[in-house]
Order: C-alpha cells, then structure tokens, then sequence
C-alpha cells in the first residue's frame, strides 16, 4: 500500500495540484453562495409560491412507464428539470434518497 500511495503521489504535477484546488476552492465557493440563496428563498417563503402540477401523479406514473429503471424521486426530478442528470444519487448532503423513504409526515 504505501507503494501505491507514493507512485501516486509522485505522479501529481503540480498543474493536477493546481487545477484539483481551483476546482475544490471554486466547489466551496459555489456551496457558499447556495446557502445563501437558499436562506434567503427560505426566509422570503419562496417555496410556498412554487405551484405543483395538478396532475403530478400521473406525470410521475407516465415518466415510471417511460424509464423503469428509474425511481420515483428521480422521475419527479426529471418532471422538473427534463434535462437533469442521470445520478439520481446526487444529494447536497451526499446521502441517498431510499425509495421506500416515508413521506407521511409531508403535508399535500
């Protein structure tokens, strides 16, 4: 192991170090002025102003009978942003959405 870990880190140039902190600090830069933005819809209620499609179930359904593969939240997801990406594992906080999640305490 420590083979590797010393090939490896003698591999790093110092442009791969480089380019690897722009695209770290640029990363925490981005997450910062998300928060704030998020806060800021937060406190100015925006999420309530966001209308859900009547028919939200039946387009879920439409878009499950389109891409089985897909889950639920993932199909939502698409119903949204059509061209969002295909990682439905990408979650800010790095967890995965079970599909068998309860959503009981959701008010409709």
């Amino acid at each position: 192991m420590w083979f590797v870990a010393t090939w490896a880190r003698e591999q790093a140039t110092h442009e791969t170090l480089a380019n690897t902190y722009r695209m770290f600090a640029a990363s925490d830069r981005l997450s910062e002025a998300f928060d704030e933005v998020k806060e800021k819809l937060e406190e100015e209620g925006e999420e309530a102003s966001i209308s859900v499609p009547a028919d939200l179930e039946e387009k879920v359904n439409a878009k499950l009978s389109e891409k089985p593969d897909i889950s639920w939240h993932h199909a939502v997801r698409l119903i949204v942003e059509p061209d969002a990406t295909n990682d439905e594992d990408d979650d800010d906080d790095g967890s995965e959405i079970e599909d068998d999640e309860d959503l009981s305490d959701i008010d409709e």
